[in-house]
């Protein structure tokens, strides 16, 4: 089988995000195993150790609602660099390329819903979220069940 037809794409968000706020996304991973959310702050308007997102999380859950979600421990991001579980978000010192963060979710044992969450920080607010998801119990074999609007192999 191609691994390519495993595959279901979710855009989820290009927007700006306010510094002192947060922002959600969900995902419905229904028949799929594993997902990757690649979540990408544009390139810094100057070297800054601090400019970092504020929050950059995975939660999980089988309700729509992300106030039910659990947080994936591995998958929690945090400022604080001497963290003993989850991950250090990394600060932004790149002015001429955008950064991505790249979390990969088992989902197996885990709920139906994924969400991402993350907040802006000065000079980098706005954020490109996408998640590709994979290991599908059936695979996709159009654009519209991929959520692309064209698949092209070559």
């Amino acid at each position: 089988m191609n691994p390519l037809q495993q595959v279901k794409n979710s855009t989820l968000l290009f927007a700006t995000v306010a510094t002192n706020a947060t922002a959600s996304q969900r995902v419905d991973r229904l028949g799929f195993d594993y997902a990757v959310f690649n979540i990408t702050m544009p390139a810094a308007t100057a070297t800054n150790s601090a400019a970092k997102w504020g929050a950059l999380t995975i939660t999980q859950g089988d309700s729509t609602a992300i106030s039910s979600g659990t947080a994936v421990t591995a998958l929690t991001g945090t400022t604080n660099t001497s963290t003993t579980s989850g991950f250090v978000i990394q600060p932004n010192n790149n002015t001429s390329n955008p950064q991505t963060h790249s979390l990969h979710v088992d989902c197996r044992g885990k709920g139906r819903y994924l969400f991402v969450t993350y907040q802006g920080a000065a000079s980098h607010q706005t954020a490109f979220v996408s998640c590709d998801l994979y290991r599908g119990a059936q695979a996709p074999d159009t654009d519209t069940e991929r959520n692309v609007a064209l698949t092209v192999i070559g």
